[in-house]
């Protein structure tokens, strides 16, 4: 991002990795909580494992085992992505990754993509040990944004890459 000159929103919900991510002179706008799997602001359970973790009640259970998710939860403030960009006052996006350990297709359906723009998103489609629930969670990404003008573009290591069609 740095030698790019963008600027950037980084959202994330460990609290142990954001305290190293302050450490790094990245240009962007960072806060320290998840995004929101409903429309509204909430807060829910947060299981960490090293610098990872996940929303406890969304983690598939394989990477719950692959991972052994034994730590007790806590409690964490999750947001709409809608409404952040909304108090950045951010319409367009043009480059948006996420990747949020399980919870990826339910915050999809939260962001009203007929009122803000991204132009690609790349979004992990790997559920660990699970080829059809892999295969599975890249049909939903693909039947969620699809309304919106979107298509696969490819698939790279863990994500799937989408991009919105030009309009004219």
């Amino acid at each position: 991002m740095l030698y790019l000159h963008w600027d950037g929103i980084l959202i994330e919900a460990n609290p142990t990795y954001f305290k190293t991510i302050l450490q790094t002179k990245r240009r962007a706008f960072m806060l320290n909580a998840c995004l929101s799997p409903t429309r509204k602001a909430t807060t829910l359970n947060f299981t960490q494992y090293g610098l990872g973790g996940g929303l406890t009640d969304l983690i598939p259970d394989e990477q719950r085992e692959v991972f052994g998710y034994k730590r007790k939860p806590l409690e964490i403030q999750c947001f709409p992505l809608y409404s952040i960009l909304s108090a950045l006052e951010i319409k367009k996006v043009d480059y948006f990754s996420l990747d949020i350990e399980g919870s990826e297709v339910e915050v999809l359906q939260t962001i009203p993509l007929n009122e803000r723009i991204i132009n690609v998103l790349s979004v992990e489609k790997r559920i660990m040990n699970n080829p059809n629930g892999t295969a599975k969670k890249i049909d939903d990404i693909i039947r969620v944004l699809k309304p919106y003008g979107y298509h696969m573009e490819r698939i790279v290591q863990l994500d799937v890459i989408v991009s919105r069609l030009p309009t004219n």
